[in-house]
């Protein structure tokens, strides 16, 4: 056997020697779940460097102090290393991998102060007519860290921020001050991040959190006037209700405390009341029948920490009043429904549980019997329970001259009866507070241009021209309404001003008819010589009804589709 050479024993000991000084390589430490969301290294902590504890988490890592976010590792363990070459199939769990969890970032998100301020928004403006949350819970939440940590408080969250964001955006908050400035919000990114923590599988959402951030969703949905988004969000919420069986009492968990059980009421009846609401705007068919719920009316005042328990400014009354209006109002919807598809299909008629009249008397009942506070909406105060009371009045006011117009069109009546309704709608709406339908914003508007639709199904073929005189008072009336409120809805003047234009060349087509019925009308007597003609310029002149096609409703009221109204 040949000895190596001087040069090959050489290297031969080099690379031992370099072998004996080489330390053996370290797994790298597990990351913490903020830089493993992110991909990046996860450096440690100042305590961690000098105690070289590196892979403990008793200290938190550079990058969770710089961010001000805890540093945790919640995330399941896995095996690492090398797969099996034969992956082990489970064909039930196959398909349910984990959405990965996402956490809040200030970059993304913006500072926990426009967060925070996002949620006062929430709270002042939308929270009075969906209240969604037990107000002092979520806020001690909050305060302690504990909102967005989990993926369902995270996608709520993220779904209140979309749609606080853009209320601020549109300029629909009721106190002005404590909104953020527009141009640091960008209610994409929330809206972005809400639906990307939601799992696809409905059976991964069944935390409260969801069936919240899904009703969120669906009110950013109306805010913007996205069809798609709305139908999406609010399928998912029947989806919800029908497999934790929300609708039913009986059925919800034992042991239950009172808030987990006033915030499931308060839920159930909010998501009743937005399928009404978005059942009369958009002319879907009532998934959720009153008749067939079983959950009690929320009962728990506010308790934010002031002590005092005040009736004059108790305002959860009110709203449980309300949806006394809109259980009334799903008769009606049927009712109006009903009459018109037994006579566009030729079926006989469906059967209804409440005559007009009775609806009419309960209507009625409900108003005689309403506690002084929510007669009148107060202008907007200091006392946020006060305001609270002024959006119910705001709210009632709306919805029963709704319950009226609706219920009216149902029965047989004449284009004069329903110009008296839709004139006692807008002037009882004039007298709300130009903040209360600032903060409610295209809801409100959405149900005004319902006064429009109801119209049309009383305009028959030709209009007299009285009957033309009585609906052109109604058309200037909300012309001048939709002026007022120009401050508080960008395109609110705009449309009124298209109103008048309307009024305009429907009177210059009846100036035109007049003139060539006067000359028609001076020909016949010349050639029968007749000086005595009982016919009227009321007799003579008519109004076709195709110059009010969209005309009453295509006010720019609202960014939804008109054509997919119901009326």
């Amino acid at each position: 056997m040949p000895r190596p050479s001087g040069h090959d024993a050489a290297s031969q000991r080099d690379l031992e020697a370099q072998s004996r000084h080489v330390r053996k390589r370290r797994r790298a430490t597990r990351a913490c779940d903020f830089c493993h969301q992110r991909a990046i290294k996860c450096r440690p902590g100042p305590a961690a460097e000098s105690t070289s504890t590196t892979n403990s988490r008793s200290q938190s890592c550079s990058t969770c102090i710089e961010y001000g976010v805890p540093c945790t590792q919640l995330r399941p363990e896995h095996r690492r290393g090398t797969k099996p070459s034969r992956p082990q199939l489970n064909l039930s769990l196959a398909s349910c991998e984990p959405t990965p969890r996402r956490s809040m970032d200030a970059h993304l998100h913006g500072s926990k102060l426009i967060i925070r301020s996002l949620i006062d928004v929430y709270f002042d403006t939308i929270y009075p007519i969906y209240p969604f949350f037990d107000q002092p819970n979520f806020l001690e939440q909050w305060h302690h860290g504990l909102i967005g940590r989990d993926q369902a408080s995270y996608a709520n969250l993220m779904a209140l921020c979309a749609l606080s964001a853009q209320h601020v955006h549109d300029k629909a908050v009721f106190t002005i001050s404590l909104a953020p400035a527009a141009d640091s919000l960008d209610p994409a990114t929330y809206l972005h991040e809400a639906l990307h923590a939601i799992p696809a599988e409905l059976d991964r959402c069944r935390d409260l959190d969801y069936l919240r951030a899904f009703h969120l969703l669906a009110l950013y949905a109306i805010q913007v006037g996205n069809t798609g988004l709305l139908h999406k969000n609010m399928g998912m919420c029947h989806a919800l209700l029908a497999q934790d069986g929300l609708q039913d009492e009986k059925r919800w968990p034992s042991g239950l405390s009172d808030s987990e059980r006033e915030v499931r009421r308060r839920l159930f009846w909010s998501a009743y009341r937005l399928e009404v609401h978005t059942s009369l705007v958009l002319g879907h068919i009532i998934r959720i029948q009153e008749s067939q719920c079983a959950v009690l009316y929320p009962t728990v005042p506010d308790n934010d920490g002031r002590g005092d328990t005040n009736e004059a400014d108790e305002w959860l009354t009110g709203w449980n009043l309300i949806t006394d209006l809109y259980r009334i109002l799903e008769y009606a919807v049927n009712a109006f429904r009903a009459k018109r598809t037994s006579i566009a299909y030729q079926r006989s008629p469906a059967f209804a549980t409440l005559s007009a009249a009775q609806v009419l008397e309960q209507v009625h009942a409900l108003q005689t019997d309403l506690p002084v506070r929510f007669r009148q909406a107060s202008c907007q105060s200091q006392n946020v329970r006060n305001n609270r009371c002024g959006f119910q009045t705001a709210n009632i006011v709306a919805t029963v001259q709704l319950v009226k117009m609706t219920i009216f069109s149902a029965e047989t009546a004449t284009i004069r009866k329903a110009c008296e309704v839709a004139l006692e709608l807008i002037e009882n709406v004039s007298a709300i507070p130009l903040e209360y339908f600032r903060a409610i914003s295209s809801p409100m508007f959405q149900e005004l241009s319902g006064i429009g639709h109801i119209l049309s199904s009383v305009i028959g073929k030709q209009l007299s021209e009285g009957d033309y005189q009585h609906l052109r008072l109604v058309i200037l009336s909300m012309a001048g309404l939709l002026t007022r409120l120009s401050s508080c809805y960008a395109s609110a003047g705009e449309a009124g001003a298209r109103l008048r234009q309307h009024v305009d060349r429907i009177d210059q087509h009846i100036t035109e008819q007049q003139e060539k019925a006067q000359t028609r009308e001076y020909r016949v007597q010349s050639e029968h010589n007749d000086v005595s003609n009982n016919l009227t310029m009321e007799d003579v002149v008519t109004v076709p009804s195709d110059l009010f096609d969209y005309m009453l409703w295509n006010t720019g009221l609202s960014t939804l589709n008109p054509s997919d109204f119901l009326f």
